[in-house]
């Protein structure tokens, strides 16, 4: 079965996704979630580099 749209109805769609709300509500939940795989990749790291046996640290002459 095929849906036609009428131009009535995907022009009211378009006007919905280019929302300014709507378009500053999903910046704000993108930068939120970059900025927590920022801060898990540290963590990540930090966490690796603490893990690190103690003679490997020693065998540097």
């Amino acid at each position: 079965m095929k849906y036609a749209l009428d131009t009535e109805t995907i022009l009211a769609f378009v006007k919905h996704a280019l929302d300014t709300e709507t378009i500053l509500a999903f910046v704000k939940h993108a930068l939120k979630g970059q900025k927590l795989l920022a801060q898990g990749n540290t963590l990540g790291i930090i966490g690796f580099l603490q893990s690190r046996p103690v003679r490997a640290k020693a065998s540097h002459i």
